[in-house]
Order: structure tokens, then sequence, then C-alpha cells
């Protein structure tokens, strides 16, 4: 904790081997909430920090990963929960009673990804419970502090909701996530009304923050030719206004190529999607590295990417590609590579490598493979399956054997996935 006016900072969990992440400030600045594994128990439990007398208490605890997120006057708080990788819920707490109540009640698996309070007795949601894809719910609060049933407020077939901001006079700013781009809209939560946003500076929204009176919204906004900044936007005017300058010396961001967006065919008929960059001045079947993303539940996006640009820089192409499993496309794609389908999934890699010669985009003697974490055991496992494929391969911090990585992973993240990657006790053949 650090005082604004300069000071000393004060360190207010305990270090060592303990993980603990930040969540929020509660409005009125007297509490912090965060996550952390601090009782041993293996979960990220939910605990509040006290400014005004210096204790913390636990709040919520976990088996898993969760997190909480305060109302305005910080009597309750909303409980995020991660049962497995592609299953979350979340409760409703009364912080001064201790009870909890299920807010997102659902048979088999859906997402419930944030939750914010417009008053004490009013909350909004984003969740795919009974739908596809992810959108903007109601949830109402009765006297007795149990929650009522969700009602959606606002969906698009196809479109993922990725974020949401309460703005002022019962405005919602809603960001879209369409095949990896992101679009803005308005929300009037009097009338239901939809209205399109502002045109962004860049591609992709990753945060929002509304100002206290409701009129400005701060965002991270990054793109394929244009790295990480802070952005105000007025929301009256739709004026955007730079805050930060991530420099980049030596670097004309006008000669970055941005991607376009391909879709091509699986083994079996599933229709994949990626993001070509093509090097400059360079004939199309050239050299070209083929960039599995991480998760394995992420997505590949036209964000700013140092390493894509240095590649085409030397004449190397890059495809990212976004294969089965990936978020982004529904609920049903994000969980096609569970299990045992995990082969199903490495088979997309041959695929891959399929489309971007056929179609002309790659030498088929020059192609590389490269990622990290999820997307590195995507390396190795092309490496393996299809040594006579690949001219090189870059695995970077990649998963190379589940046993090991669930007997030392942290026990949060083992816990969450045994859906995703198969049991090691259960499923150990």
């Amino acid at each position: 904790l650090i005082p604004a006016a300069g000071g000393e900072p004060e360190m207010i969990t305990n270090g060592g081997e303990i993980n603990n992440w930040l969540t929020e400030w509660s409005s009125d600045g007297r509490y912090i909430a965060y996550s952390s594994n601090a009782t041993g128990t293996g979960g990220m439990d939910c605990w509040l920090y006290d400014t005004g007398t210096g204790e913390s208490r636990l709040i919520a605890s976990n088996n898993g990963i969760g997190s909480c997120q305060l109302s305005l006057g910080a009597k309750r708080a909303v409980a995020w929960r991660m049962v497995s990788r592609g299953n979350t819920e979340m409760y409703l707490l009364d912080l001064e009673s201790g009870t909890e109540h299920l807010l997102t009640p659902h048979v088999g698996i859906a997402l419930a990804n944030q939750a914010e309070f417009v008053d004490e007795d009013t909350l909004l949601i984003s969740t795919n419970i009974d739908r596809e894809f992810v959108a903007l719910a109601r949830v109402d609060i009765d006297a007795n502090g149990v929650p009522g049933p969700i009602d959606y407020i606002a969906g698009r077939d196809g479109v993922e909701l990725a974020a949401f901001e309460i703005l002022a006079n019962g405005t919602i700013a809603l960001v879209w996530n369409a095949a990896g781009r992101s679009e803005m809209q308005y929300l009037d939560l009097t009338n239901g009304a939809v209205s399109q946003g502002p045109e962004l500076p860049a591609e992709i929204v990753f945060g929002m923050e509304a100002s206290p009176d409701g009129t400005k919204l701060a965002m991270t906004i990054s793109g394929s030719a244009a790295p990480s900044n802070v952005w105000s936007l007025d929301t009256a005017s739709g004026q955007f206004t730079r805050i930060s300058d991530s420099r980049h010396e030596g670097v004309d961001l006008a000669t970055l190529v941005r991607p376009e967006l391909r879709t091509y065919t699986a083994h079996d008929g599933l229709e994949l999607s990626g993001w070509y960059y093509q090097a400059p001045d360079v004939e199309q079947a050239g050299r070209m590295v083929l960039s599995f993303h991480g998760g394995p539940e992420g997505q590949s996006r036209p964000t700013f990417r140092s390493t894509y640009q240095a590649l085409l820089a030397n004449g190397i192409s890059v495809f990212a590609p976004n294969v089965r499993g990936s978020s982004g496309f529904g609920k049903t794609f994000v969980n096609l590579d569970n299990g045992a389908l995990r082969f199903e999934g490495v088979k997309d890699i041959e695929a891959t490598y399929n489309y971007v010669v056929k179609a002309g985009l790659a030498d088929p003697e020059r192609v590389g493979i490269a990622g990290g974490s999820y997307g590195g055991y995507m390396v190795m496992a092309g490496l393996t399956e299809y040594p006579d494929m690949f001219a090189a391969g870059a695995n970077l911090f990649g998963v190379v054997n589940f046993e090991t990585f669930f007997a030392n992973t942290e026990p949060w993240m083992a816990a969450i996935s045994t859906v995703e990657y198969g049991d090691p006790v259960k499923d150990k053949e």
C-alpha cells in the first residue's frame, strides 16, 4: 500500500511463497479486496483489507481460483469461483452475516466472467448460461438479500461480450470480441436501447475503468501496429485522448504489418481461423512461422507483438491460428479439446500447415512453429507428431509432460485443470 501523496510502501500481504492478487478498492476507499492462498488449503481465497485498522479478514474460501467484487457500500460482494477451466460460478455474499447465495445456477458448463453492482440491490453480470456466446445479464436482489433469476439484456449472435462498465445516467459501455477485434456499444439500462459506440483508435480494448462521475472511460488499447497505451474517452463527444506513451524509438509504427483474418477447415470439417501477417516485399510462398497461443483457452488476436514484427522485418511471414479450444468463438468451440479430445486439437496443427501451404502463403519446406505456455506444448506436439513438416520449432516455457505439470504446479492450478487436460490419476493411461 503506497500513499498517493508519497511515502514509503507498506506490504499488506505476506511474501515468500504465497500468491496474492489485487482485485479492487471499495468505492469509499477504505477496503481492498484481494485473493490469496495464505490459509495453505490450496485455494485462492477472498480477503478484505481494512485500511483503517490495518487488518485483513477472510471473506470467502475457494477450492481453486477465486476472487471477489465489492458492492458500492462494501456490505455485499460477489465471489467468482472457477470450478474448472471453462466452468465458473458466482455467489452473492453478505459480508456481515457471511451467508452465500448462488447467483449463477446452471447445468453442465458455463462461464460467468464479470460482475458489477449498479446499486446494492442490482447486479450486472456477463455470462453464457443457457447460451452459446457470453452476453450481459441483470440480477435483482430482494429485501432478504436473495438474488433473483438471470435476465439477459444485451447479447449478439456469434460475438462474445468481453467487458462492460457502468457510466452515468444508466448507460453501460459494452466491449465485444468479434473474432478477435474489439467493438464498442452503449446500452441504455432504462429502456434497453443499444447504440453504436465510437471507432476505436486500435483493434483491441483490454480493460475499462469509469471516472467517479461516469462521464469518462480510461481504457487500455492495443493493436497490431500500436503498442499498449492508456486512453481516455469522453463519452459525450466520443473523443479519445491518449494518456500514456509507450515509447518506440527507432521504430516507425506506420511500417508495421497489420494482419488479415483467414478461415479454413480442419480434418473433420470444423471451421478454424487465424491471423495472417504477410512479410513485406516477399513473395507469398516464402518463409513462415505458425504461432500458437497459450491458455489453452487463449485467443490469437491482432494485438501488438514485437516478436511478430521482428520476424516480418526479416522477411518471415506469421500465421497465428485459433484452433479448437480457443476462446472467443462460443461455449462449444472452447471445449472441443478437453480430455481425450486433445488429440483432435493436435490434428489442427496439420490442418493449419496444410492451409498455409495450399493457399500459397508459405513454402512447404520453410515453415517453423512457435508458442509459449500451452502454445509451447503445441510446438512439442507438432514436432513430435509431424517431424517432417517443420523446418524449425521454438518452445517458449511450454508444457512437455502433463504428469510433471500436475505434480509440480500450484494446487489451485491443478484443481481447475483436470477437465481440460485429464485427471492425472483417473486418466493416467
